[in-house]
């Protein structure tokens, strides 16, 4: 976006943010426009397509984090894999296998085989202690 387009609508929005105590137009708040094939992603893509590019985008996020941290890294997924195939959800879980801890929720586990050696805590089983 162009300066005075920027301009605008802060002063636009200006009497309404100074109510909130915050903008609600500007960088920090992580806005951004992905296209493919020349569209915009946001009115064009499958929610499938979107997810896959959100998670694409976390793992990036990751990598870096990982390799620029001098503090242990975790991961936290919440239901991260319930809209992945198997296929896509081994790729995930072998990009994250690099973090320190690895923590993961599900509304039902997994049926394919990454998760038999890991911890498994039921919500059930939590409810009757």
């Amino acid at each position: 976006m162009e300066k005075e387009q920027n301009l605008f609508l802060l002063k636009k929005n200006l009497e309404k943010d100074k109510v909130r105590k915050c903008t609600s137009f500007g960088p920090q708040l992580d806005e951004f426009e992905f296209r493919l094939n020349g569209k915009v992603m946001r009115s064009y893509c499958s929610t499938g397509q979107k997810g896959i590019v959100a998670l694409m985008l976390k793992l990036a996020e990751f990598a870096i984090v990982k390799k620029e941290s001098s503090v242990p890294v975790a991961v936290l997924a919440d239901d991260v894999l319930c809209d992945l195939d198997q296929r896509n959800s081994e790729l995930f879980l072998e990009r994250v296998q690099s973090a320190d801890q690895r923590f993961f929720t599900f509304a039902s586990l997994p049926k394919f085989g990454a998760f038999r050696s890991y911890e498994t805590i039921e919500l059930e089983e939590c409810l009757k202690n």
